[in-house]
């Protein structure tokens, strides 16, 4: 019998196995199972760029430790009892205990979170606003959305590089884009202008590989960005190499931000974040008498309390030399005609909206964002109403977030615990039911629907493992069940025709086309205006009022607690990124793990010879909130009172669940109280005090 011809096809599709994603990507599949899969070379972004986190997506698809169908806890919250169950009896055991807290305590009782920028975030929010909670547990205070809030008030949208048009000078500021590729951004832009001649100024504590090949590396103290940029304006402001085209004809505020930069003198500057007055000046001329310049930065600004005001500073600079919405500059990119995402998730009651937690941070209860402590201590205090339930999508609470010991108290508290997932996390073992979700090779969605680079691209289900569904499906059969309006889908594929529809694009077509893009404009600002009450760019301005106590350009400084810095002598960055993983995912990956089997702290040798700390060595790393273990990696490019350590460390392998959430976790010692930002409530995760010592 001769052999029968396999069938072999390639599909395109969009990775998203780390939580931003959107880089394309080539599967070849031979009798219907995926054999390969590769970066797309003709993907506008990514151009064939693919990191280990994608190669290494066919080993999620089918392993062992993958959650197949729903799981029912029968024992203790942790106890690790489960019962395989249907989904129908998961549907109506979440159905029936949703309804009925909704019904004792009202819509606010009900919790919803999730996790960085997912491609269903939009259902999610949808979901909370339908149900009526204001009661959303993000990571938006301390990621992203920062700047895109203040940059939609002040720009109208949010400005980001131009690669395409080969800015003459690129600023990395708090980024790593070689490791982490984010949001719009992917490390081949960067490259491409960089190999057409592009100066590179790399702003960061650390050295990386970019800093080590720039032009100039400002080694900042952390979470001092701000001062740093107003001293860079001061130069720019005092030398006249601002642009006054921009200037005189289409802003505002200019004289104020003039006399509010004296006061950023170079000792002042200096003395703040360890950057000479001759290294940020000539930083400032170059990027001002630039053709063209782009600052590409990243949440390394934003996690502190200074977040709001360094993001402003930046847009500042842009602003003041001509590089806001100009070619080779920070453009704000026009979306696909599509609908519009704040249609989609339709908008929360405005009695509900009166009862946001932490309202005296206004931009983010603006944004229906609250600071996620206020949400624990209500769930601990029950005050000032009860929260009663939570349902938890794409994010690993007890890693993710500040004072993971609060989040431990606050979920066990709960009465009803909700989570999805793909595995068995650390969170996921205190919940009720567990559902099974799908990866992104076996789900259909609509990928950068909530970006701002001015694409979509389409995603397309692949493959089946197991009874996993994805979390848009799951939200949607959630909601249809409790007869939520607008959610009268039969499949959440029709949301996605419903998305397109403006473009004339089905998804069927749309999966065939591979992606959309909005039409390319410069210098919109000339026609359009800026959304502020003058309809020019506001360089001082004051949000609501009189509601902020300082100025928004004030440095709120770090702890001067003389005490405090004695005891914890050592300033600590946490978060800084890693090829291998994202956030807490993929601990559990065998090709990933093996290439960083360890979570490490970065040291400056000579501190460590001084505490007797060898390479390799395991280090506590102490603060107020507690102590935790990593391993050391010596060096001498950070400064000797800075150490930087990972975060989402877990070990899957471990038997002892709750020691292998807290052994290694730098959020189990992080805090979440004063000070925070005094407009979007974010805290210092890069520049919080602790201390260091080898363990015996």
């Amino acid at each position: 019998m001769a052999n029968r011809p396999h069938d072999i096809k390639e599909v395109k599709s969009t990775c998203r196995s780390c939580a931003h994603g959107g880089c394309g990507a080539k599967i070849s599949l031979e009798d219907g199972k995926i054999v390969k899969i590769e970066g797309d070379k003709d993907h506008p972004i990514s151009k064939g760029y693919f990191c280990n986190k994608g190669f290494a997506s066919l080993e999620i698809s089918d392993h062992p430790l993958r959650l197949t169908h729903p799981l029912k806890n029968i024992g203790k919250r942790g106890s690790g009892r489960w019962v395989k169950i249907s989904w129908e009896e998961a549907y109506e055991i979440i159905n029936s205990r949703l309804t009925n807290i909704l019904r004792k305590n009202g819509s606010e009782s009900i919790a919803v979170a999730t996790g960085t920028n997912r491609d269903f975030n939009h259902f999610v929010y949808k979901f909370a606003n339908c149900i009526g909670t204001p009661n959303i547990v993000g990571v938006a205070n301390e990621c992203y959305v920062p700047r895109v809030a203040i940059s939609k008030k002040i720009c109208g949208g949010l400005p980001i590089c131009d690669y395409e048009n080969n800015p003459e000078c690129v600023i990395i500021w708090g980024s790593n884009p070689v490791i982490s590729n984010p949001d719009e951004y992917k490390y081949v832009g960067l490259a491409d202008s960089l190999s057409k001649g592009a100066k590179l100024i790399v702003i960061d504590p650390r050295r990386t590989y970019l800093s080590s090949k720039s032009d100039h590396w400002l080694q900042i103290k952390p979470a001092t960005d701000i001062v740093l940029a107003l001293g860079m304006i001061k130069v720019i402001i005092e030398e006249e190499i601002y642009n006054k085209d921009f200037v005189n004809n289409y802003s505002n505020g200019f004289d104020q931000l003039k006399q509010y930069t004296d006061s950023f003198k170079p000792d002042y500057v200096e003395n703040v974040t360890r950057v000479t007055f001759k290294n940020y000046s000539e930083v400032a001329r170059i990027f001002a008498e630039s053709k063209s310049g782009a600052i590409h930065w990243g949440v390394g600004i934003e996690q502190n309390p200074n977040c709001i005001s360094s993001d402003y500073a930046l847009l500042n600079l842009l602003a003041l030399t001509g590089n806001l919405d100009a070619p080779g500059g920070n453009v704000i990119f026009d979306p696909p005609p599509i609908l519009p995402s704040s249609d989609f998730i339709s908008d929360l009651e405005r009695k509900q909206k009166e009862k946001i937690l932490g309202k005296k941070y206004k931009l983010a209860a603006e944004l229906l964002r609250p600071p996620p402590h206020y949400i624990w201590r209500t769930i601990i205090t029950k005050q000032p109403y009860l929260i009663k339930a939570m349902l938890v999508f794409g994010t690993n609470l007890l890693l993710s977030r500040p004072n993971a010991k609060e989040v431990y108290q606050a979920i066990k508290e709960l009465e009803f615990v909700v989570v999805a997932d793909l595995f068995l996390t650390p969170t996921a073992r205190l919940a009720d039911i567990i559902l099974p979700v799908a990866s992104w090779l076996e789900q259909n969605n609509i990928v950068d629907y909530r970006k701002y680079h001015g694409y979509i691209f389409a995603k397309q289900k692949l493959s089946q493992f197991g009874d996993c569904k994805s979390d848009q499906e799951i939200l949607n059969e959630i909601g249809r069940r409790l007869k939520l309006p607008r959610f009268t889908w039969s499949h959440s594929d029709e949301s996605l025709n419903e998305i397109l529809r403006p473009s004339g694009v089905t998804w069927e077509e749309f999966k065939k086309i591979g992606y959309l893009r909005g039409e390319v404009k410069y210098r919109k600002y000339r026609t359009r205006g800026f959304p502020t009450e003058s309809g020019k760019y506001e360089f001082f301005y004051k949000f609501f009022d009189d509601s902020v106590s300082k100025p928004i350009l004030d440095y709120l400084g770090t702890n001067k607690d003389t005490n405090i810095n004695e005891k914890y002598p050592f300033i600590l960055i946490t978060g800084a990124r890693v090829p291998e993983f994202v956030a807490s995912e993929h601990r559990m990956i065998d090709s990933l793990r093996k290439r960083h089997p360890d979570p490490l702290i970065e040291i400056n040798a000579k501190t460590a010879v001084g505490l007797g700390i060898n390479e390799g060595d395991w280090v506590k790393i102490i603060t107020e909130k507690g102590s935790i273990m990593q391993k050391s990696k010596l060096s001498y490019s950070i400064q000797e009172d800075v150490v930087s350590a990972e975060y989402g460390w877990w070990y899957p392998e471990d038997n002892d669940w709750e020691d292998s959430w807290k052994r290694s976790n730098i959020n189990y010692i992080t805090d979440n109280s004063y000070p925070l930002d005094p407009l979007m409530g974010s805290t210092f995760l890069r520049g919080l005090r602790c201390n260091i010592s080898k363990v015996g």
